[in-house]
């Protein structure tokens, strides 16, 4: 982090917690209006596991955002001081980067053929 970046960074983890709020209400959403169940056969039980999987990775990054964010809102981070906040980026990217490969496994590829 910058010096003098502070507000751009407050305002950064605000919206990506809200799109991530909004990928997790979308997934729920999907969940609820799939014709299958994990129950029904192997691939409803794979699709669940995975996107699960996914699901609970994008809620403990949500819950790292937030961590941040109110940290962020007490002044915490500085130029210096800004290891934790960094992690929390990796970690998001990880997330986002194992999404495209979720995204092209489950929506993508059954398409293709």
């Amino acid at each position: 982090m910058q010096a003098g970046q502070a507000d751009r960074l407050r305002l950064g983890l605000l919206a990506t917690l809200l799109l991530g709020a909004v990928f997790l209400t979308i997934q729920f959403r999907e969940w609820a209006s799939l014709p299958f169940s994990p129950r029904t056969d192997a691939y409803g039980s794979l699709w669940y596991t995975i996107t699960g999987f996914h699901a609970a990775h994008v809620a403990a990054g949500l819950v790292m955002l937030a961590v941040m964010l109110l940290r962020a809102l007490r002044g915490h981070f500085t130029a210096r001081r800004h290891l934790a906040v960094t992690n929390t980026g990796w970690y998001w990217h990880f997330v986002d980067v194992v999404w495209l490969f979720v995204f092209t496994s489950l929506y993508l590829s059954p398409r293709l053929r």
